[in-house]
């Protein structure tokens, strides 16, 4: 993980001072589960690189959840293939990559405990969603999933993870240690290092995290009212 240190000097996110006035989402692996055709989605953009260029594209995909797809390709084309970073190709990789992943995002399953919560807290506490996905897509995935009511608004790349949480906290405006960032990727972690807010991991048991130790994590939305001070 890059150090990342927040501007007041903090290296860890913001310790809760009690129930939470905000709650900030990624979307993929914390809404949807989605991550791992996600994953696949991408091996499968490089199949015909091999095994090793695969599994490359696997593992920086699994340690940048949360990167846009724009920011990945690039990396992948100059550091995996060798390729001059082309933003017309870049452009096209990303487009044939929507083809592969949006109907099926659209189809997933939601994380377990994911309707429950956002039906019970969504009139009560102020809801955002920031991504790294493409925005006009990931608010068309929302709406065909029936979700994007309980979120005020739903940010996707190319805006940034800080960004996208600043302008949030702008709207309340919201005290940062009442603000928290609900992530799966170490690129949610370090945005809420970076703002100063809250942050709880959401890690399945089955599948590898970065988190670094200390950091509180569950692994479904399930036990989330409990984490955010509201249970």
């Amino acid at each position: 993980m890059d150090d990342v240190t927040a501007a007041n000097g903090a290296s860890r996110p913001a310790v809760l001072t009690g129930p939470v006035d905000v709650v900030i989402f990624d979307f993929d692996g914390v809404v949807v589960d989605s991550v791992e055709l996600k994953v696949d989605a991408f091996r499968d953009m490089y199949r015909d690189h091999g095994a090793e260029v695969m599994n490359a594209v696997e593992a920086y995909t699994r340690y940048h959840g949360g990167m846009s797809r724009m920011k990945k390709f690039a990396y992948f084309e100059a550091e995996l293939i060798g390729r001059p970073v082309d933003q017309t190709r870049i452009d096209a990789l990303c487009a044939a990559y929507s083809a592969l992943v949006e109907e099926k995002v659209c189809t997933c399953p939601l994380i377990e405990g994911a309707e429950a919560f956002l039906e019970r807290f969504s009139g009560r506490i102020p809801f955002y969603v920031i991504s790294g996905t493409p925005e006009a897509e990931l608010n068309r995935i929302a709406e065909r999933r029936g979700v994007s009511k309980y979120f005020r608004r739903l940010r996707g790349s190319p805006m940034s993870k800080e960004e996208g949480i600043e302008e949030f906290l702008a709207d309340g405006p919201f005290s940062r240690d009442r603000a928290v960032m609900i992530g799966d990727a170490i690129t949610d972690y370090d945005a809420a290092v970076a703002t100063g807010i809250g942050f709880v991991g959401i890690a399945p048991p089955d599948i590898p995290h970065f988190f670094p130790d200390g950091t509180r994590i569950i692994p479904n939305l399930v036990p989330l009212a409990r984490e955010i001070g509201h249970e």
